[in-house]
């Protein structure tokens, strides 16, 4: 059964890191992989990228002790993963310790711009405004178009609500994205 449990879990991790999720579903379902902390962690993860926050959220909570197995390019990774599922749900406090956890994914230039997005869209959830704008604003400028497209429309809606930003310069700014920014709920 153990060996079974391995193939299985290995399998549903690399369908999962594949972006192949209905296929890492079927896998981490299977009834070996039921009461397994581990399946557990990896359907936490496939619930946060089907957006499905409070089981993501939860999931995550259940499997934290984990994390601290893995290597840490994969547990940095995880750990924003988590950021953003408590942050989703609304625990403000867990996204802030995941986020805590999530440093080693920070260390990673290709990374740096989903963390920076996370603490920015925290700093927002808990009133730190300045904070947040000035990381938003910053992060309009990424290399990472992602994070660029995000950081400019949750920037421009802060600074609409907050700041006092004029209208021409926030319809500006969201037409600028509409013409360049293809592929998400962004869009």
């Amino acid at each position: 059964a153990s060996g079974r449990r391995e193939i299985l879990l290995l399998a549903g991790i690399a369908a999962a890191q594949a972006g192949r999720l209905q296929e890492a579903r079927d896998l981490l379902a299977h009834p070996v992989l039921a009461e397994d902390a581990e399946g557990g962690l990896w359907r936490a993860v496939l619930d946060g990228r089907e957006r499905h926050w409070p089981r993501a959220a939860a999931g995550f909570r259940a499997a934290a002790g984990l994390l601290a197995r893995y290597p840490d390019e994969l547990a940095g990774t995880l750990w924003l993963e988590a950021a953003r599922a408590h942050l989703e749900a609304g625990n403000l406090p867990a996204a802030a310790a995941a986020l805590d956890f999530a440093d080693l994914a920070a260390a990673d230039p290709a990374r740096r711009p989903a963390y920076d997005l996370l603490r920015a869209r925290l700093d927002e959830r808990s009133g730190r405004t300045n904070q947040a704008l000035a990381a938003f604003d910053r992060l309009r400028q990424a290399d990472d178009r992602k994070a660029a497209a995000e950081a400019t429309l949750r920037g421009t809606s802060l600074a609409v609500r907050t700041a006092g930003l004029d209208r021409e310069e926030a319809l500006h700014r969201l037409e600028v994205l509409a013409v360049t920014w293809r592929g998400d709920a962004i869009e």
